[in-house]
């Protein structure tokens, strides 16, 4: 990166897989904000900004841990896409590069800095007395995967082999994590989810034909072969290209110039469907404190004073999607924890030890999140 002054925060490895011809060299981009196809753009210019984690010697640590990275990633494409078989080793680096993604691009980037900026407004303080800026954000993304690495190691992830006339399409923040269970089921509806929480779900383009998909197993059943589930329904295509549309700051990549009119029509509805804000941030003031635990209730930012110990929660805005895969279902017997705070529903392994004894296991409201979803889709029709 320090000796590099166009730095990628979304690699040219992954994006060759989307490129024309696999050749790495020109691309196929949709920008939506001006709702025009651009073909065979130049690749080396996608998802990169002059010195994005800027430059210096003290920058080689953190270049060799992201090259590091993206080789594995770009050997682990090879494998894949030439045995359609997913290891062992090549499942534990499909997750690290999907944090690593999810992490590290200008999208993540922009919304860390608007947290912190309330943050700031919140302790009444001089923003400018604060380094509040994308290569700050950046790199504070970077420190917290080098701390925690394994943040998703826990989850179930397969392949998705995509047997339609329909690709797989990619953007400029392609690393998605969702959460279906959270979005429609009533007891988290004031509740942000993070890459902790219990449902989460990881989306991740590895090709137009093959598709990363990372699940939360207590949460989740997908009948999967060996880690392989082929795709034959084009509906099922759409749904999972919906997440790209909603999610991208700026563009999509399309590899086929064939695939261009296929995809058209459901890219522009979905685009209907983007969000005008892609972060909150809520305010909360002390309330109590029970068993350790410190309780706080929301509040008016403008009705908060230097006086009163308050607290700031910033999270991403749900983005629902009109649709789902019909890969993708809910368990029966599934289930979640929660010791009832505002950390929501977390997977086991993230419950911290001495909080245990607080965490209680909660089953998943089958039949409501069902009933949710079906008024959702009739909704979007409607519209």
């Amino acid at each position: 990166m320090a000796q590099n002054k166009n730095q990628h925060f979304v690699p040219r490895c992954y994006l060759k897989q989307f490129s024309k011809n696999s050749e790495g060299i020109g691309i196929n981009l949709y920008n939506i904000e001006r709702k025009k196809v651009i073909c065979s753009a130049s690749l080396k210019n996608q998802c990169s900004k002059n010195y994005f984690y800027g430059k210096g010697p003290e920058l080689v640590v953190l270049e060799n841990m992201i090259q590091s990275i993206e080789q594995s990633f770009a050997s682990t494409i090879k494998e894949i896409t030439l045995s359609l078989k997913l290891t062992v080793k090549n499942e534990f680096y499909l997750k690290r590069f999907w944090l690593l993604q999810y992490l590290r691009t200008e999208a993540a980037s922009e919304r860390t800095v608007k947290i912190q900026i309330d943050m700031v407004k919140l302790a009444r303080e001089d923003p400018n007395s604060h380094d509040i800026s994308i290569k700050s954000a950046a790199l504070l993304a970077m420190e917290m995967y080098k701390r925690s690495p394994s943040m998703v190691d826990d989850m179930e992830v397969c392949l998705l082999l995509n047997k339609t006339k329909l690709p797989f399409i990619t953007s400029d923040d392609p690393a998605i994590l969702s959460n279906r269970w959270h979005l429609y089921d009533t007891r988290t509806k004031n509740l942000p989810y993070g890459l902790y929480s219990a449902g989460n779900l990881l989306l991740l383009p590895i090709t137009p034909n093959i598709f990363c998909l990372g699940y939360d197993k207590s949460v989740y059943l997908v009948s999967h072969k060996n880690k392989l589930l082929n795709i034959n329904d084009e509906r099922d295509v759409e749904a999972i290209n919906q997440h790209q549309v909603l999610n991208c700051k700026a563009n999509l990549y399309i590899k086929e110039d064939s695939h261009i009119d296929l995809l058209m029509d459901s890219i522009i509805k979905t685009t209907k469907q983007r969000p005008t804000e892609r972060h909150e941030s809520k305010y909360a003031l002390m309330k109590q404190t029970n068993n350790g635990l410190t309780q706080y209730e929301y509040a008016d930012p403008n009705k908060i004073s230097g006086s009163h110990e308050a607290m700031i929660q910033g999270s991403i805005l749900k983005i629902e999607p009109t649709s789902w895969p019909s890969l993708l279902k809910l368990r029966e017997s599934g289930s979640v924890f929660t010791d009832g705070s505002t950390a929501g529903y977390l997977r086991p392994k993230h419950i911290p030890s001495e909080r245990k004894k607080f965490f209680s296991k909660e089953n998943i409201k089958l039949k409501k999140a069902k009933r949710q979803i079906r008024r959702n889709a009739r909704k979007f029709l409607q519209n």
